[in-house]
């Protein structure tokens, strides 16, 4: 492994961190499930600081190739490969449909403050041990009448949501144009992962499917214009209805 990035590169320390640990899962004995270094020891054979190490590995976990092991450490995800494309151009989901003709409707939206999961902690920067009340927005929405995805959304606190009335009480119809209008904050970037999965009993309810039916299961990390994570989005898709396609145009 490379001993440090190069600070005079116009490249960004975490995409250097996060190319040199690309390099690192794929030799022996990290290749074979071997625990990487902790963010620690990378901060001090890379000389960077924690943010970016961290930044660099959230990368990899939401990649899907290394994996967090509480009070453990991390690790290369021997279980499956994930390819991650880069798009020229990135809408909410609401815009999505309409741009394909489709209207999509929100039909129950709930906000619950509650204590941030493990991962979710970790994406953020927040300590494990210590209770985080933030945020949470529950979405069940669809084409028509019936509940086609359900989503789950959690914020950076640095945003400082759990203090807005409004949007607390749901007060809002598209979730970027009012932290826009709101916040001055322009999401522009997502890190995306989309897995196949069968449904849990609380999907099959939610979403009305039997266990014949599989689930898309949607990992959205959206960025602002200066690279600050903002949202930490989870979306179900009820598989029958719904096909993810990716566009990818080569810079000649």
């Amino acid at each position: 492994m490379r001993k440090e990035v190069d600070k005079n590169s116009d490249e960004k320390l975490y995409k250097q961190v996060e190319n040199i640990l690309l390099e690192l899962i794929n030799e022996e004995p990290y290749s074979k499930g071997f625990y990487l270094p902790n963010e620690l020891e990378l901060m001090k054979r890379l000389n960077v600081s924690r943010h970016t190490v961290r930044k660099a590995m959230d990368s990899l976990v939401l990649r899907g190739l290394i994996i967090r092991e509480k009070g453990r450490g991390t690790k290369v995800n021997l279980d499956r490969k994930k390819v991650k494309t880069t798009l020229n151009s990135w809408h909410s989901f609401t815009d999505e449909m309409f741009s394909q003709g489709s209207e999509l409707k929100h039909i129950n939206k709930k906000i619950v403050m509650e204590d941030f999961p493990d991962e979710i902690k970790d994406i953020f920067g927040l300590d494990r041990n210590k209770e985080y009340n933030g945020p949470v927005l529950y979405r069940e929405s669809g084409i028509n009448d019936s509940i086609d995805i359900y989503f789950q959304s959690y914020f950076n606190p640095g945003i400082n949501l759990d203090k807005d009335e409004d949007f607390i009480n749901g007060s809002f119809t598209k979730l970027y144009d009012y932290l826009e209008k709101n916040y001055g904050i322009f999401t522009v970037v997502s890190d995306e992962e989309v897995t196949a999965m069968m449904p849990t009993e609380e999907l099959k309810e939610i979403l009305d499917i039997n266990d014949k039916i599989p689930v898309l299961c949607r990992k959205r990390l959206v960025y602002d214009k200066f690279g600050q994570k903002i949202e930490y989005n989870i979306g179900y898709y009820r598989a029958d209805r719904f096909v993810y396609n990716i566009s990818l145009k080569r810079e000649v």
